[in-house]
């Protein structure tokens, strides 16, 4: 075992090392839309070249908001109809945070500063939903799913989280200016198990090549 483990991380080494500085860390930032609601992007990456055109990267972030726009107009009917029959003022606002973790491989060009590349991934994300009221505060989950596409959207569950598996793929520029990296991409990503949640995200980061 020992010397597996030793095997294991002379190789490990070595990829870094005849990768040059086609290997990256980065933060990054961005913003998530289509068919959900615009929401912030904050996270990381890192990527290890395992060939000229192949880096073997991993990702960790946090996503504000992806609940449905249908969703979300399903909470604001059910807020006026309330107004309408108690003459109080309701405003449901619901988000769908996100904390998600995947990796996968990206396929770029070889050689350049400036380098197109594509992505393909896979992974987890945690997905927390609530919804708010700017009179009342957070509402229980058993409360806002009679009357609203909560429940449909997200199944029988009346606790509203919980981790799904999800996918990526997507494309951009990366630039490496010496040991400076700096990427400006673009993911489509699908959440599992919400009947098929999908949304696409922008992003801009800059990190350090190695």
């Amino acid at each position: 075992m020992r010397i597996a483990g030793l095997l294991c991380a002379c190789w490990i080494m070595s990829v870094v090392a005849a990768s040059g500085q086609d290997s990256y860390a980065m933060g990054l930032g961005g913003v998530t839309s289509g068919e959900t609601e615009t929401g912030s992007v904050v996270g990381g990456e890192i990527a290890v070249a395992v060939h000229p055109n192949v880096t073997i990267y991993g990702a960790a972030g946090w996503l504000e908001n992806v609940l449905p726009k249908s969703v979300q107009r399903s909470l604001d009917e059910s807020a006026e109809r309330l107004t309408r029959f108690t003459d109080s003022p309701f405003a449901f606002d619901g988000t769908a945070s996100t904390l998600h973790g995947s990796g996968g491989v990206r396929i770029q060009a070889a050689a350049g500063a400036v380098r197109p590349y594509a992505a393909f991934g896979a992974g987890l994300g945690y997905v927390r939903v609530k919804v708010v009221d700017p009179r009342i505060g957070e509402l229980p989950s058993a409360g806002i799913t009679d009357d609203t596409r909560l429940e449909d959207w997200w199944g029988d569950e009346d606790d509203f989280r919980g981790t799904k598996p999800l996918v990526e793929a997507g494309g951009g520029i990366a630039v490496f200016l010496g040991r400076v990296y700096v990427d400006v991409g673009y993911r489509f990503t699908k959440i599992f198990e919400l009947n098929d949640l999908q949304f696409s995200r922008v992003h801009g980061g800059i990190g350090v090549a190695f």
